[in-house]
């Protein structure tokens, strides 16, 4: 209705409706006259054993008022428009926002690419500090490429509103934060990967020393066919001759008789 420099008065027009809880009284005609006489039961009302909603809403409220506000109400309303187009901008350009090309397999990939020496790819690859040194810089090359986009991430509708300014600097300020979210968690992807394919390498290294020196071995002591046992000959008992059957006996007789 009225707007001060930092206030305002509103008019605000209300209507409240809604279900209520009655009680229902219950009159039955007289014939005889033109009256109704309430129903009783038991002595009492019968109405008080009915309480219920009524089955249809009801008017209660309606109302007047000039209210008085720090902003006024259409103020607000344009302001959350405005805000639903700022968050719905930037839900979608947020996933444009992100490091998928600073990886491990895209920095090979980068490589191979653009070095056409293989000594000197070669040598990028197997210096930790080098290759370290060719990620960091693609990884700054794109956080300053997604830097200098925010300042046109919204478009100028927004910006020459001074009631949605605010609104787009908050908004700014968190594609920001998604940023330096983003070049943190790529670091520590490329050092996950370059970690697990360290391990790898040192454990084939690990396996072919391993067999190497399994197969050296064999090639220095060959197997020696196995020398089979001779079988124990079995000593057979010969039998005595019949003199000396005939002394024993003799001579067992001679030992009885004494």
């Amino acid at each position: 209705m009225y707007e001060y420099r930092n206030s305002a008065i509103d008019v605000e027009l209300g209507l409240s409706a809604g279900f209520q809880m009655c009680s229902k009284q219950f009159f039955a005609h007289n014939p005889d006259g033109y009256f109704y006489t309430e129903v009783l039961t038991n002595g009492n009302r019968k109405g008080r054993e009915h309480l219920g909603l009524t089955p249809f809403p009801v008017v209660s409220d309606v109302r007047v008022a000039f209210v008085w506000r720090h902003k006024s109400i259409k103020d607000k309303v344009k302001e959350d428009a405005e805000l639903n187009k700022v968050k719905a901008q930037f839900n979608k350009i947020r996933g444009d926002y992100n490091f998928d090309s600073c990886t491990k397999e895209e920095l090979d990939i980068m490589l191979e690419n653009t070095i056409s020496s293989v000594r000197e790819r070669r040598t990028i690859m197997e210096n930790d500090s080098l290759y370290y040194n060719k990620f960091m810089e693609e990884l700054l090359r794109q956080e300053s490429f997604h830097m200098g986009n925010v300042p046109m991430a919204f478009p100028g509708e927004f910006k020459e509103d001074p009631r949605v300014h605010q609104i787009v600097k908050e908004y700014e300020n968190k594609l920001y934060k998604l940023i330096e979210k983003g070049k943190k968690e790529a670091i520590k992807a490329f050092d996950k990967a370059v970690a697990e394919e360290k391990a790898g390498k040192a454990k084939a290294a690990a396996q072919a020393a391993k067999e190497a020196a399994a197969a050296a071995k064999e090639a220095e002591t060959p197997d020696a066919p196995k020398e089979e046992k001779p079988a124990k000959e079995k000593k057979v008992k010969e039998p005595k001759p019949a003199k000396e059957k005939k002394k024993d006996k003799d001579k067992e007789s001679e030992e009885s008789e004494e």
